[in-house]
Parts: C-alpha cells; structure tokens; sequence
C-alpha cells in the first residue's frame, strides 16, 4: 500500500477517517500520518524540544504554544465546514467529545471543561 500524510488539523475528521481506515491500513503495513501542516508541526516540534531540553526530572502535565502566521490566505474549506457544522449544539458536543480521545485519560475531564469554556460566548459570566 501507499502511506499517507495529510495536513489537516481537523480533529473531528481525523477521528472520523482513523474510525474507517485505521484497520484496514494497519493490515496493509500502511502508515496514515495526520496533522502534519503548517498549523500542527510548529507547536508539536516547539512543545517536543521543549521538554528534551527541560531533562528528565521535568514532569510536562500541561503546555501551550502559540503563534501567528502572516499572509492574505483565508480559512481552509474544511476549517469552514467544520466551524459551520459546529454551530449545531449536538454537532458541538460531538466535536468536543472526538478532540478529547487525543488526550491522556488522566487529562481528559480538565480538557474537556477547558474546551466547553473556550466555546462559550465571550459574554458568558462562565468565559
């Protein structure tokens, strides 16, 4: 078979395509490899140096990386669909429960509140 790297940072999707490919592609000796764009390798290459560099007494539990880019592009067609699909409170709650499968189980329930108060409105008294 043929490997495969993609660049997008659409959980949701990802979820959704590992649901009905993983096994197949894991018979094939086929390699999926996700998130590997612009928005996902600079964060995930800056928190990995970050903990080597820290040495092995550090205990990462939680971090965060920013950064902007800069140019005229606008919003991928996923990121669109994906955003309009959200506005659907069932639609979110099920994107919200797809991100959390990527985290460790002993962070899931803090992640899982740190994403429901990120998608409050901003006039929320709980944002």
């Amino acid at each position: 078979g043929t490997h495969y790297c993609e660049i997008t940072g659409e959980v949701g999707w990802v979820v959704d395509m590992r649901a009905k490919y993983d096994k197949e592609a894991r018979d094939a000796g086929v390699v999926i490899c996700n998130f590997s764009g612009y928005d996902s390798i600079p964060a995930e290459l800056s928190l990995a140096i970050a903990k080597e560099n820290l040495g092995t007494t550090f205990d990462l539990v939680s971090a965060e990386c920013t950064f902007n880019t800069h140019g005229q592009a606008g919003f991928p067609r996923g990121t669109i669909l994906t955003m309009l699909k959200m506005l659907s409170p069932f639609a979110l709650y099920r994107e919200i429960n797809k991100c959390v499968d990527f985290v460790p189980k002993a962070q899931r329930s803090r992640t899982l509140w740190a994403l429901i108060r990120l998608m409050l409105p901003l006039w929320s008294k709980s944002a």
